[in-house]
Parts: C-alpha cells; structure tokens; sequence
C-alpha cells in the first residue's frame, strides 16, 4: 500500500503550485485524506482520475486545492445528503466530484474559464458522477442561489471574497461556507482550523431575533424581528 501512495502522491505535488518539493509532508496528508474518505481504495482511484485527466490540460492556469484539503472542507462544513456543495472557481472540478463521491450530494461547479470548465466536465464524465455533479462556465459574481441549503468552497483571492460579499449574503439559512487560506471579509470569524500548515475559514448563516420597537396611537410595544447573520464558527 505504500508503493501505490507513493506512485499517487508524485503527481499531486507536481499540481500544487505552493510547494512542489514538499514529498514527505504529502505522503501523510494523503494518507490521512483516504482515512477520511472511508474507501482508501475509492479515495486512491478517484485521485488518480482526476490527475489523468487534468494532466491533458498542459500548464494550469488555476491554482488545485490539495486533496486532503478538500476533504478537510467538506468536513468541516459537516456536509449532509440534503446539501447541495457549490464550489466558486471550481478548478477541474475536484471539490464537486469528492463531495458527490464521498457524501452522495448533488454539487455544483462553477468556473470562469471555458476550457478549464470543459476539463471538469471531462474529469466528472470519467468519474461517472453526470447525475450528481454540475459544472457551470460563468462569473461567479453572478452566482444565484437555490432555496436549499447551500455548502460553498472556495479558494479566492481577498479582493474577490470580498466583491463575492453581496452575493454571500443572499445565501439561504442553514448554509455554511468553508474559505481555504483567506477569512471572508466583514464578517465576524470563528475558530480557524488548521491543517498541515492551511487554514480553513468556515462560516454559517443563520438566523437570529431581536427586538424592535413600534409605536402606534395607542402607545409603542415590541415586535420580534427575524433576521438572517453570517458569523463564523
């Protein structure tokens, strides 16, 4: 079993651009991500796919979320079945496909660029998960939201978290949303989770009551408001 995680882990370093020399501290992140994943055979194949695949592309022009990281995400958010797992700037689409792999969630992918969406179209195709995962080519600044619970990823760079704010805030109770390596901007931040030296940011909205005052000609009284919050936790 450790030839074949060697074999495995060669060419995730080669597509993590932060540190590609970083064997050794890999080895065990991808041994602890197919511990997570349940299947270590399940895990090591899909991982494979994805790299077969995503090597077709030639040099990347998107930077790959490592593998123990992405489950790592979809942990923290506490995925459940009911959930829809939205990634923003999906990549080659490995958020998606783990998440409808792992947890049998529909997921949905979304990426600007049209020939890295074509990529994970074909990366979902070869992992026969057509009727779960969805991969959209659009601007995520115009991302509408269903009324289901959303769970949403994403590995952005500040200025863009921050232009994503207004279309955060339209996300139904019950979401969650899971930063990798940058905390969202104007919201209150909960514990950070560290992991092999990433962190993850992880967000829920939920809905709170607060008190107003109203006044009529019969005197004021005060009315319970519901309104929705993004916090940290």
């Amino acid at each position: 079993m450790n030839t074949l995680i060697n074999f495995i882990l060669w060419p995730f370093c080669w597509l993590d651009k932060h540190n590609p020399n970083s064997i050794g501290r890999f080895r065990g992140q991808l041994v602890c991500c197919c511990k997570r994943c349940g299947k270590l055979l399940t895990c090591l194949l899909l991982m494979v796919l994805l790299f077969v695949s995503v090597s077709q592309a030639g040099e990347s022009r998107y930077v790959t979320t490592p593998p123990d990281v992405v489950v790592a995400m979809l942990d923290a958010a506490a995925v459940i079945i009911t959930d829809t797992v939205v990634d923003l700037g999906c990549g080659d689409g490995r958020i998606p496909i783990i998440a409808a792999a792992k947890y049998g969630v529909r997921a949905i992918g979304v990426e600007l660029d049209s020939e890295i969406a074509t990529i994970a179209k074909q990366n979902v195709k070869r992992n026969n998960l057509d009727h779960l995962v969805d991969i959209r080519q659009g601007d995520i600044l115009q991302m509408k939201w269903g009324e289901s619970r959303q769970v949403v990823t994403v590995y952005l760079d500040p200025e863009l978290l921050q232009r994503l704010r207004p279309v955060f805030d339209k996300l139904p109770i019950g979401s969650r949303i899971v930063s990798y390596q940058h905390p969202l901007f104007g919201y209150s931040q909960g514990k950070v989770i560290e992991l092999f030296g990433h962190r993850l940011y992880r967000y829920r909205v939920i809905q709170k009551i607060r008190k107003q005052k109203v006044c009529g000609p019969r005197g004021c009284t005060y009315v319970d408001v519901a309104y929705k919050v993004i916090e940290g936790f």
